[in-house]
């Protein structure tokens, strides 16, 4: 075992002594198979003890402990399914993650691999209107070039299912005009007060402010359990289920990443809404909620679930019409709200299909 899938194999024998072995020693709690069609080993987990189970295996015939680490930006030399209720490869994620197997860390990168149709893209930083004219620079460059190759880019927060969405995660620090400092971080190196209270600003007006960046019913789709995406406004230290992550950096880079962005937002728009929740809780010295160590995915939703009910949402939050101007927050909502009235008209698909002749 730990041969890494060459593309060029076929699969017909590789990790065949391994398989028998984990079948062996697991029976009736993982299972693992060669998936020829994906080229992909299959760790399928069937029971919920996992930690002494998945640790053996990985340990005795270093499947995943030496596999995994190395093929993170190869997606398809490791693939992992849940089979039952689940099935989703994000549950054997966690699974994982839980047993010791695999580190938060990993599992981002993972988490990452596996959408194979997507891309990354990380922009440096700068001053917010610098960066607001480079991604909105940027998305009309990638649709242009991918239409000289005759393929088609989409920004489209969620455009395959199944799949995870996009998103355009900003990571924000403040500097003091002065010493050029950053203010989220004491001078011994721990978490100021501004770093405390602008996430209590964030958690407590993005919900009302959702719709400003979550634009389209498309949108909140994306915000589903277990996909990679938000589905609360819960933070945590280096913690990718939660909507609000301080990634772990040095004092000097402290920093805090709103994570429930989405990739289909206007750039300038979103960030305009990002600073203006850090700043109400700076004004209002808003305390955060302790901090999610956990799966913030067991935690209920605390965001909109739909483009009518987040304009609902901004609709009576005065707070935010002061800091954005009321005549924008107008526009902008009666523009949506005509935009949610013509998507009402279409009838779905899936509402012929489940309720046609249901009903």
């Amino acid at each position: 075992g730990g041969r890494l899938p060459d593309p060029g194999n076929d699969f017909s024998d590789l990790f065949s002594d391994d398989v028998f072995q984990a079948r062996q020693a697991l029976e009736g709690v993982v299972d693992v198979e060669i998936n020829k069609v994906h080229r992909a080993i299959v760790v399928v987990i069937l029971h919920p003890a996992v930690r002494e189970a998945v640790q053996h295996v990985f340990e005795q015939r270093a499947i995943t402990r030496l596999a995994l680490p190395q093929c993170i930006d190869r997606p398809r030399a490791l693939g992992l399914a849940l089979d039952g209720a689940v099935g989703h490869s994000m549950g054997v994620v966690a699974a994982l993650v839980a047993a010791g197997a695999l580190s938060v860390e990993e599992s981002g990168r993972f988490i990452a691999a596996r959408a194979k149709t997507f891309s990354d893209c990380c922009k440096g930083f700068t001053e917010p209107m610098g960066l607001a004219d480079e991604v909105f620079l940027f998305k009309r460059t990638v649709r242009e070039s991918a239409l000289r190759h005759d393929m088609y880019a989409t920004f489209m927060a969620k455009p395959i299912a199944g799949e995870p969405g996009s998103a355009m995660h900003v990571h924000q620090s403040i500097l003091d005009v002065t010493t050029g400092k950053n203010i989220f971080s004491n001078p011994d190196g721990t978490p100021s007060d501004a770093f405390m209270y602008y996430i209590g600003g964030l958690q407590r007006y993005i919900p009302a402010a959702m719709v400003l960046v979550a634009p389209y019913v498309n949108s909140y789709r994306r915000l589903s359990r277990n996909t990679a995406a938000p589905i609360n406004i819960e933070w945590g230290y280096d913690n990718r289920t939660v909507g609000i992550r301080s990634p772990i950096s040095s004092p000097e880079a402290r920093r805090v990443e709103n994570r429930v962005i989405g990739a289909d937002a206007n750039p300038y728009v979103a960030l305009a809404m990002t600073m203006a929740c850090g700043y109400l809780g700076l004004k209002n010295k808003i305390k955060p909620k302790a901090e999610m160590k956990g799966d913030a995915y067991l935690s209920p939703y605390a965001l909109p679930r739909s483009l009518g009910e987040a304009l609902d949402w901004l609709r009576r939050e005065s707070d935010l019409h002061e800091v954005l101007g009321k005549e924008f927050i107008t526009v902008y909502s009666e523009i949506k709200e005509l935009e949610f009235d013509e998507f009402m008209k279409v009838i779905s698909p899936w509402e012929r299909e489940h309720l046609l002749l249901h009903v």
